[in-house]
């Protein structure tokens, strides 16, 4: 299995369209990503599946759901919910989208869903997902 890495906030990314297929490419994936204000990018998988992913600030987020958007979405609920934070805010073309602080973890938790995407197509059971 493998995914589409899609940046929804710099369309200019010269990432966007790469392949990202296993925890190799995934751990290069959030290193060149390191350092910019907070943003979403989205993983298409294979399967008609995928996977939404806020990252750039001490806190990220996941969400998973079909690519044609039909059915609910699912997101990832952090083990140990940021809720003292409030919103976790965002970029997607240009517009800040708050994500709820019960939804926000440690990059190292996002990475491990990440990586089991790209390689299954399937969320991870190792965290609780909620219809959102």
């Amino acid at each position: 299995m493998s995914a589409v890495f899609l940046d929804t906030q710099d369309i200019a990314n010269p990432m966007n369209g790469a392949e990202i297929a296993d925890g190799t490419a995934v751990a290069r994936l959030f290193k060149a990503l390191r350092g910019r204000k907070p943003f979403f990018f989205k993983l298409q998988g294979r399967n008609g599946y995928t996977l939404l992913v806020g990252v750039g600030g001490p806190l990220t987020c996941a969400q998973y759901s079909r690519s044609d958007g039909e059915g609910a979405a699912v997101v990832a609920v952090a083990p140990h919910p940021a809720r003292s934070v409030g919103e976790v805010e965002f970029l997607t073309g240009n517009t800040l989208t708050p994500v709820p602080g019960e939804y926000c973890m440690p990059e190292s938790v996002v990475r491990s869903i990440v990586r089991y995407f790209v390689e299954t197509g399937k969320r991870s059971a190792d965290v609780a997902w909620e219809t959102v």
